[in-house]
């Protein structure tokens, strides 16, 4: 019997110039599928953090004329946060909510770079199982090695203080050794092309 297929919402809206400014400069910057797919991750890494709000309700200006049109897919396996979000949206713009909360978030990302940052590593740490203490400290700088202790010809009383202490080392280096880290997949891999028109 296959799989179910994932539950997903396509949001076919318009962004407006000197409304979307940060969305459409990222999408314009990517590949429509890479620009999504980045869109779309890190708005799932800071709906938590930066939640949906007031702002994100507001409509654009009567006087932006040009638009573009733009399509998102949100797969429910891959952006929960943001599927249960939009389904909880009242009928009316949700679009246009939904675009101007994605566009909040990417105008974080270009103003605090490092809290998005986090915020993204901590997602994907969380999507493969990995506690977060360990997402952290895999992208710091490795630790140096321990020194070797060598054990020498010395009294039964002393050798025996030595390989208490080896074995200390022992077992501090192995409780300091933190296990490799896991293959992050492509986010962006199942995006369809994206177009501007």
């Amino acid at each position: 019997m296959p799989a179910d297929k994932p539950r997903k919402i396509e949001i076919r809206e318009f962004l407006y110039p000197g409304h979307h400014d940060e969305l459409l400069r990222v999408l314009h910057e990517h590949t429509r599928k890479a620009g999504n797919q980045l869109v779309l991750s890190v708005s799932e890494a800071c709906v938590s953090v930066w939640p949906l709000n007031l702002s994100d309700y507001e409509p654009p200006s009567d006087k932006l004329q040009e638009r573009d049109r733009v399509k998102f897919t949100i797969r429910e396996d891959r952006h929960p946060n943001l599927f249960n979000l939009y389904r909880s949206i009242g009928l009316g713009s949700k679009g246009q909510i939904f675009c101007n909360l994605l566009n909040r978030h990417q105008m974080q990302r270009a103003e605090n770079f490092e809290s998005v940052n986090d915020a993204v590593a901590k997602m994907h740490a969380r999507q493969l199982g990995v506690p977060a203490a360990n997402a952290v400290e895999a992208s710091l700088p490795a630790a140096e090695p321990a020194l070797k202790v060598e054990v020498g010809p010395t009294p039964v009383m002393e050798t025996h203080v030595e390989l208490e202490k080896v074995a200390q080392a022992e077992a501090a280096r192995e409780s300091d050794q933190k296990p490799a880290p896991a293959v992050i997949p492509d986010p962006f891999a199942g995006m369809p092309p994206m177009t501007f028109s």
